[in-house]
């Protein structure tokens, strides 16, 4: 247990950066701040999210400036595209004692992009990367770590409870990896998007079949892949934009990306369907409530992918 530790700004409050705070709130970190300027919440803050905030120990600043100025590691967990915007966004109010610690599962090549912007302050930078899930791991999740501040990050959350493995001192190098994963981890739920909504329009059950039932519970599948829809459902947006960064990763690797594209594809238009306001309350229960709602959107109209 920390009883105090650094002081850390989350740049980024949805999600990830609300379950990680509320992990290391809960091991003791004494000052953790988060700013968020996404679609539903953004200064001013509504009153609903401060409290869900201040639930967990966190102060919402009302500007970037106001949490840089306030921190000593600051965490960026934005969606990737706009992981870039942030570091431009925090780069004039860092300096030479900060760690700027990018989360977001973007390129190599957008992560070199924000080290070169925070370098030009005389900050170190860390390319992070979560291979688990901070939903149900929060700060515990593994990170990733690679860059000059890759060490420094680790030794500073060393009493936290965190799980950050660094693996080299190359920006870069965490990303890369994150991008292989993304092939198999997104891939996954592209392919469950697509074979459980045709099980569901089929009026059909996954264990009907003992060939395809024998398969997917030998592999934990079938139990798994009611929650993997839907919080896919409800985040395919962040992930499409990774499957992006993905994409063009393997080009510039010479490999053409023909299922990191496919799976961006399908990613993108669930995106589209905005199905998160159709449940306000949080995950959907299960598949067949996704496909319900994505049944009623294509009969109002809403493209097919």
């Amino acid at each position: 247990m920390v009883s105090d530790g650094p002081k850390l700004g989350i740049i980024g409050f949805g999600e990830v950066g609300y379950h990680m705070a509320r992990g290391l709130k809960g091991e003791g970190l004494g000052w953790v701040v988060a700013f968020n300027n996404g679609n539903r919440n953004r200064p001013p803050y509504s009153d609903a999210f401060r409290e869900y905030a201040a639930g967990i120990g966190v102060v919402l600043t009302a500007t970037v400036e106001e949490l840089v100025r306030g921190s000593d590691i600051v965490l960026s967990t934005v969606v990737p595209t706009a992981a870039l915007e942030t570091a431009r966004e925090a780069s004039p109010y860092l300096t030479s004692a900060h760690l700027f610690v990018d989360l977001n599962s973007c390129s190599p090549e957008a992560k070199e992009q924000g080290r070169d912007l925070v370098l030009t302050r005389g900050t170190r930078y860390v390319d992070g990367a979560i291979m688990d899930r901070p939903v149900s791991d929060e700060h515990r999740a593994c990170i990733f770590a690679s860059g000059e501040g890759a060490e420094a990050f680790h030794d500073a959350m060393a009493g936290s409870g965190m799980n950050i493995r660094v693996i080299s001192g190359r920006v870069g190098d965490a990303a890369l990896l994150k991008m292989i994963y993304s092939i198999i981890a997104k891939g996954m739920q592209a392919l469950l998007l697509e074979s459980f909504e045709t099980l569901y329009r089929a009026g059909l059950d996954p264990g009907v079949y003992d060939g395809l039932n024998n398969m997917v519970s030998q592999s934990g599948l079938l139990e798994r892949a009611g929650p993997i829809i839907a919080h896919t459902a409800t985040h395919a947006g962040r992930r499409a934009g990774e499957m992006e960064f993905v994409g063009d990763t393997l080009l510039r690797l010479g490999v053409e990306p023909t299922m990191a594209m496919a799976t961006a594809k399908r990613l993108t238009w669930c995106a589209g369907l905005d199905l998160p306001q159709h449940f306000p309350n949080g995950l959907p229960s299960n598949y067949k409530a996704v496909f319900e709602v994505v049944n009623k959107l294509v009969g109002e109209g809403q493209p097919r992918n």
